[in-house]
C-alpha cells in the first residue's frame, strides 16, 4: 500500500506576507481535502504575531496538519548586507537539514527559498528521497529586458543581477530539487532557456481580497473629506524605500487649480527612524501647495485594505528600485483603481502588460507629478483597463495561488482528475 505523502512548508521569518502564505496554503489543504500530512514549520514567534494560523493548525490536526517549531537566533530578520544573506542562508540550511533528517517527509518547501540557495547549491542532501522546492521571490537579472527604453544599470546592479544568475543556476542543480515557484512570471523562460531540465513555474501573488468593510462614501467621510476630493492613497509601511520623499517633492508641481481638489491619504505606520524628516517633509507639502494631507498612521488592518482603495481615485505606488511584487497592484486592479508606479522592474511590467495604471520615472518629481494630473483629469488615452484589471486580480486570487502551488508538487483533491 503506497505511503500517504508527507509535505513541509518552511519558513524562518514571521514579518509581512510569510504567515499569511502558510495560512492561506493550510487553509486550502484542509478546504479541498488534499491527501496525506502537511507540516508547517515556522518559528513560535510566527504563530504569536498570526493566532489564527496557531488556531487553524490546532483545530485541524484530524485534517492532516501538523505545526513544527523551528528555532532561529535572535536578530534573524535583521538582515544587513552579504554577510547578512550568507549567515541566514548557512542557518536556513541548518535548521532544514535537521528536520528534514528528523522527519523524512517526501516533499519540503523553502517559502522564501532567495535566502537558501548556497545551502541548496553546497550542502542540502538527503540519503532519502526527498523533493524540494522553494518560492523565489526577488530575481531580478532580467529586469534589463522588462523595460528596453531603461537607461544603463550601475556596475553595482549589473554584479548583483550576475550573483543572483550564478547562485540560481547552483542551486537549481541540487539533486533534490523539485519546483522552482517565481511570483515573477516574466523571469520564466529565461531561467529555462539555461537551465532547459528545471521546472519553473509562474506562480500567482496570493491575494485574498474581502469585501470592503465600508463604502467609500463612509470611509471618506472618516478621513474627513467632501466628496469632490481627488484622493490619492499611499498605504502600508511608509519609508523612503516606498517613494514618500519623491512623492512629496512632486507635489508642488501640480497645477495651482488641481492641488486644491487633491487629498492625500497616507495610511500606515512610519519607521521610527525616518518619523521626524518625513514630518518635516509633510509640514513643507502644507506651506507650500494646497493639498490637503490625512495622515493615518496606524497598522492598517488586512480586513481594512480594500475600502481604503475603494474610497480612491489613485493608488499610488513610487517605489525606488524595487524588486519583485507588489500585493497592492492585485487589490487596486480588484477594485478597479489605476494605479501610478514605477517603470522600473516587476511593477512596471505589470503595470504596462496588464494596463493596471501609468508607469512612471518614480525617481523624478515632475514625473510623478505630471502622472498624477494624467490619471485624475483622464487628460490622454486611458492607460487603465477595467477588463484587463479584473483578469489580473482573479489570476491572483488566493485560490488561484493554492491550486498553482500544490497541483505543481503532484497533489490533488480525491475527486480531481
Amino acid at each position: 500500500m503506497p505511503r500517504s505523502p508527507h509535505l513541509i512548508l518552511f519558513d524562518l521569518y514571521v514579518g509581512g506576507h510569510h504567515m499569511q502564505y502558510l495560512f492561506d496554503l493550510a487553509r486550502y489543504w484542509v478546504e479541498h481535502n488534499l491527501p496525506g500530512h502537511l507540516d508547517v514549520a515556522c518559528p513560535r514567534a510566527g504563530l504569536e504575531r498570526h493566532p489564527e494560523l496557531a488556531a487553524y493548525l490546532d483545530t485541524h490536526r484530524q485534517d492532516g496538519l501538523g505545526y513544527v517549531e523551528v528555532e532561529v537566533p535572535v536578530g534573524f530578520e535583521q538582515v544587513h548586507g552579504l554577510r547578512g544573506l550568507l549567515r541566514n542562508d548557512r542557518i536556513h540550511g541548518r535548521l532544514v537539514q535537521h528536520h528534514i533528517d528528523a522527519l523524512q517527509p517526501d516533499q519540503a518547501v523553502f517559502m522564501y527559498v532567495d535566502h537558501a540557495q548556497v545551502s541548496l547549491a553546497t550542502r542540502l542532501r538527503f540519503r532519502h528521497p526527498v523533493g524540494l522546492s522553494g518560492i523565489y521571490f526577488r530575481p531580478s537579472f532580467h529586469y534589463g529586458a522588462l523595460d528596453p527604453e531603461a537607461g544603463p544599470v550601475s556596475r553595482t546592479e549589473r554584479l548583483q543581477r550576475l550573483r543572483k544568475r550564478l547562485l540560481l543556476r547552483a542551486a537549481l542543480r541540487n539533486p533534490h530539487f523539485h519546483t522552482l515557484f517565481s511570483l515573477d512570471p516574466y523571469v520564466v523562460p529565461f531561467i529555462e532557456a539555461w537551465h532547459p531540465t528545471a521546472t519553473v513555474v509562474g506562480l500567482p501573488d496570493g491575494a485574498r481580497i474581502d469585501p470592503p468593510v465600508r463604502t467609500p462614501e463612509a470611509q471618506r467621510a472618516a478621513w474627513g473629506l467632501t466628496p469632490d476630493r481627488h484622493v490619492l492613497l499611499l498605504f502600508g509601511a511608509l519609508d523612503a524605500r516606498k517613494g514618500l520623499h519623491v512623492l512629496f517633492d512632486a507635489l508642488p508641481h501640480l497645477p495651482q487649480t488641481l492641488q486644491a481638489r487633491v487629498a492625500l491619504v497616507l495610511a500606515g505606520r512610519l519607521r521610527p527612524e525616518e518619523a521626524a524628516t518625513i514630518q518635516r517633509h509633510l509640514d513643507e507639502v502644507r506651506r507650500q501647495t494646497a493639498v490637503e494631507v490625512v495622515q493615518d498612521h496606524r497598522y492598517i488592518l488586512e480586513s481594512e485594505i480594500q475600502a481604503l482603495i475603494h474610497a480612491s481615485d489613485v493608488v499610488l505606488l513610487p517605489y525606488q528600485q524595487h524588486i519583485g511584487s507588489s500585493n497592492v497592484l492585485v487589490r487596486a486592479a480588484a477594485a478597479g483603481v489605476p494605479v501610478l508606479g514605477p517603470t522600473y522592474g516587476l511593477v512596471g511590467a505589470h503595470l504596462r502588460a496588464q494596463r493596471l495604471g501609468l508607469a512612471v520615472d518614480s525617481t523624478a518629481p515632475r514625473a510623478v507629478a505630471q502622472g498624477i494630473e494624467r490619471l485624475l483629469l483622464r487628460t490622454a488615452s486611458p492607460v487603465a483597463d477595467p477588463a484587463a484589471m479584473h483578469t489580473f486580480a482573479n489570476y491572483h486570487a488566493i485560490e488561484h495561488f493554492g491550486e498553482t502551488f500544490f497541483e505543481h508538487l503532484g497533489l490533488r483533491a480525491p475527486t480531481s482528475s
